[in-house]
């Protein structure tokens, strides 16, 4: 006998059957209650295809979660509340300023919870939202890990842990997450590994490590040591020390040659710091030349800057310090004494003429790349570094060979170019070509775990040291996240 096709009323009442808290309808249209929209219900693999898009499957999570919450007790506005609050780094503590809690009150016409509320019951469920939305964003991805560590100022030894997404298209390869903050007994490889296992298992028990290409890190002797071990586990795992990080510490090395020189800087923005007087006497005879800055310690490649604008502004800065008065300030004698020396304005355009390209490096580094450009920029650089002559410049050559070739990733990396370029046999790989492809915009840098670390240090003040490091952990996330994506 012939099989009987199903009415259209049949169809769509038998999904609203199956799936009653996702689809409802009136005879006719399947209408989706989650996403709020009809969806095609002629075939069975439409209605599936709908069901596995990301859009509704973060939805029907939050829409889940938000259920689960409200039977509990709890409340859709204060949820939103709590992740805007954090979201915009304002303490959840300002909940409970009378001014603040009435003006919400009166213009939402909601109950405004307390601080201690929106901690003890929505922080979890945000927190779990926002690892699901994660995990589903990138378990079909290829991904690249960053770990770096620091002390805080509670004398926690806190582990930074940043992934993003591996992938030949720009748009989808930018997206990258802060996956986890841990507080670390001591810092070794055995903690940084655990670390890194621990922060991949957030993602799921069935995620392929296999799809883990990538490990980004500083250049500590137990970051290689965990890096080797933690490719037992991941063997598609490929270790590479920062290259920016590379050239700052190059450029340490220059600034070692030339104490005069780094004295000149260090002295040189101080003399202008809470002296309006100074000020005003250098912004009326030079209004259009900046004031002299101290090289940063946390910002790469800033004692190349200062040298750039000592070389370009050095005869101006004479001419200033020169009308100011030596019996005003000891420091003003001293300058003056440094930039009589014949030997200051050698020093100064010896570095500035042979290595003084190296802070746009790191700039450019740090900026979006591919990764042949990438290693085009470094290669290039690392030929000016053996251009130079003389003592200090053969030594500079040693340094910059040392540091290179320790960087054993970074050979791999040259080589993966070559591949991508089609200067290459991809036998020489042990990746296939869906893992070259995804390396075609893989970061070089880790820039972004450094940037973590600079909220984490902001997000940190009074309130926050307060918290227990799990809450302060989610809280952070939640932040931090809101803010990497911007």
């Amino acid at each position: 006998m012939p099989k009987i096709k199903a009415t259209v009323s049949e169809n769509v009442n038998k999904y609203v059957a199956e799936y009653p808290r996702v689809f409802q309808t009136d005879g006719y249209v399947l209408f989706c209650k989650i996403c709020n929209k009809i969806v095609s219900s002629e075939k069975k693999y439409q209605v599936d295809q709908h069901l596995r898009t990301l859009k509704h499957r973060e939805l029907y999570e939050r829409r889940t979660l938000i259920a689960a919450s409200t039977e509990a007790g709890f409340n859709e506005f204060s949820m939103d509340l709590c992740e805007a609050f954090i979201s915009a780094d304002i303490p959840l503590s300002k909940l409970s300023n009378p001014q603040l809690s009435t003006f919400l009150r009166t213009y939402t016409n909601e109950h405004i919870p307390q601080e201690s509320t929106e901690l003890k019951t929505y922080i979890d469920q945000i927190y779990i939202r926002l690892l699901n939305e994660m995990k589903n964003t990138l378990k079909h991805h290829f991904l690249w890990v960053s770990i770096d560590e620091t002390t805080d100022i509670q004398g926690r030894y806190v582990a930074n842990v940043v992934v993003g997404i591996l992938h030949e298209n720009e748009d989808i390869r930018n997206k990258k997450f802060l996956l986890n903050v841990v507080e670390l007994d001591k810092i070794n490889y055995a903690t940084i590994s655990r670390a890194f296992n621990d922060s991949i298992t957030l993602l799921g028990e069935d995620f392929d490590k296999n799809k883990v290409l990538l490990f980004l890190t500083n250049s500590a002797s137990y970051m290689a040591k965990a890096a080797r071990g933690l490719k037992i586990f991941y063997p598609k795992l490929l270790h590479v020390t920062c290259l920016a990080l590379s050239i700052h510490r190059l450029a340490e090395e220059i600034s070692s040659y030339f104490n005069q020189l780094n004295l000149l800087i260090s002295s040189g923005g101080k003399l202008f710091l809470k002296a309006p007087s100074r000020v005003q006497v250098f912004n009326a005879k030079f209004p259009g030349i900046p004031l002299p800055l101290e090289p940063i310690t946390t910002r790469w490649g800033t004692w190349l800057d200062s040298v750039k604008y000592y070389a370009q502004n050095f005869e101006e800065f004479a001419a200033v310090v020169a009308e100011l008065d030596d019996s005003d300030s000891k420091s003003i004698k001293n300058i003056k004494e440094l930039l009589s020396l014949p030997s200051i304005k050698s020093q100064l355009f010896f570095v500035h003429n042979n290595y003084g390209f190296l802070c746009e490096v790191i700039k450019k580094l740090e900026g979006s790349n591919s990764l042949r450009d990438a290693v085009d920029l470094v290669d290039t650089s690392i030929k000016r570094i053996y251009d130079v002559k003389g003592t200090i410049g053969q030594e500079i050559m040693k340094k910059s060979n040392l540091i290179f070739q320790k960087n054993k990733g970074f050979l791999e990396i040259r080589t993966l170019a070559r591949i991508l370029e089609f200067n290459e046999s991809c036998s020489k790989t042990k990746y296939n070509l869906n893992e070259l492809s995804a390396f075609k915009y893989a970061p070089l840098t880790f820039f972004d775990v450094e940037r973590s670390f600079s909220s984490y240090e902001n997000y940190l003040g009074p309130n926050g040291e307060s918290f227990v490091f799990e809450n302060f952990k989610k809280n952070f996330f939640v932040y931090a996240n809101k803010a990497i994506n911007k």
